[in-house]
């Protein structure tokens, strides 16, 4: 793909693919508009987005299971169009599953290889290796009634990766197991992941997953990408509001332009920015700033001297989540309430209470101005 020396090398390609559900005109709906995007080799890249967004539409046209409207899919720089789901080098773990309950946990990772002709002792070794990496050694003669809902899924992916694709697609393995099994397949599949080199393509809406499993991720909105980075970019640098809402919590202040570092908040407060604007923000009458609850600070009155970005402000009311505190605060300058996390080990004497008065920092390194 013409990669750059020393850049990954793209083992995936989505060119201009676009998703018409409908007859052309009004009711038509568009559920993958002209998206572009590049997979690295041995890469685990997350899909995420909200219900609708385009994701799991993506992941069936990647598979085959879609035809798209226009555009391409490309695997080691060759085209899958025209190719059927079963002679694409692509497998698929479903949301539920689908193992065939008839058959016993080696029969069913079996299947795949058998409908390919390979020898029995082929497959019979295959199904032991696969079990060995799903750690479910010793269970292939139970029926899938006889196992959990984690090994379940143990069993789902062993199938896939019996057939040695290039690229795993799944979508939304996780989401019918309970919370202490979610964290612990996300490991699982992260270290099959690295064991195996397989590209994994993970489909979910839960930014947990996301941040905590992904080499990157690509965040969609109505069938469009709105930012494809590292879990920390994306976390630490959203360029849009819907990116910084859509991940994690953020606090969005509205300023005017009145310098290229400074944004006024009403007459006479201002908000002052660590990096100037871009271009694309000149002649922007308002613009929406981020900042993670994480970041903001209660300073007291000796941390006010010479300290940029400090406003008064008035407990409106306290949030207890166990480890952290968040303290919801009235800021006289800005039009909506300021949310501050803190960290209760390190603020045990500190947590203000509803109605007292403070002061709050909003640190300029950690403010991100984004998209109009």
């Amino acid at each position: 793909m013409g990669d750059r020396e020393g850049a990954p090398s793209v083992g995936l390609a989505v060119r201009n693919i676009t998703k018409v559900f409908g007859a052309a005109g009004a009711a038509a709906v568009h559920a993958v508009d002209d998206l572009s995007l590049d997979i690295h080799r041995n890469e685990f890249f997350t899909l995420l987005g909200p219900s609708g967004c385009g994701k799991t539409t993506l992941l069936r046209m990647i598979a085959g299971l879609e035809q798209p409207t226009s555009g391409a899919v490309l695997l080691d720089d060759e085209p899958l169009q025209g190719l059927p789901p079963f002679r694409r080098p692509v497998n698929t773990v479903f949301q539920s599953y689908a193992l065939f309950p008839h058959m016993s946990v080696g029969e069913n990772i079996a299947f795949g290889m058998q409908m390919r002709r390979l020898e029995a002792a082929t497959v019979a070794r295959k199904v032991e290796e696969v079990l060995a990496l799903v750690r479910l050694e010793g269970l292939s003669d139970r029926r899938p009634s006889q196992l959990s809902g984690g090994q379940q899924q143990r069993v789902a992916l062993a199938r896939a990766l019996a057939n040695q694709p290039k690229v795993l697609l799944l979508d939304e393995p996780l989401s019918a197991l309970d919370l202490k099994l979610r964290k612990q397949m996300r490991l699982e599949l992260k270290r099959l992941q690295k064991a195996t080199g397989i590209i994994f393509v993970f489909v979910t809406h839960d930014q947990d997953e996301a941040l905590i499993m992904s080499d990157r991720l690509a965040v969609l909105s109505a069938g469009r990408i709105l930012q494809v980075g590292t879990p920390e970019d994306i976390y630490k640098r959203p360029r849009s509001r819907f990116v910084a809402d859509f991940i994690g919590d953020s606090n969005i202040i509205l300023g005017q332009p009145k310098a290229p570092d400074r944004l006024a908040l009403g007459e006479a407060a201002h908000l002052h920015l660590a990096e100037p604007l871009r271009p694309e923000h000149a002649g922007a009458a308002e613009l929406p700033v981020a900042i993670r609850p994480e970041s903001c600070r209660l300073v007291n009155g000796a941390a006010l001297e010479d300290n940029a970005n400090v406003f008064p402000a008035r407990v409106r009311e306290i949030e207890y989540l166990g480890a952290d505190t968040c303290v919801v605060l009235d800021v006289a300058p800005l039009r909506a309430p300021i949310t501050v996390r803190l960290r209760n080990v390190e603020a045990e004497d500190t947590v203000p209470r509803e109605g007292d008065a403070v002061r709050v920092s909003l640190p300029a390194a950690a403010l991100r101005v984004l998209d109009l």
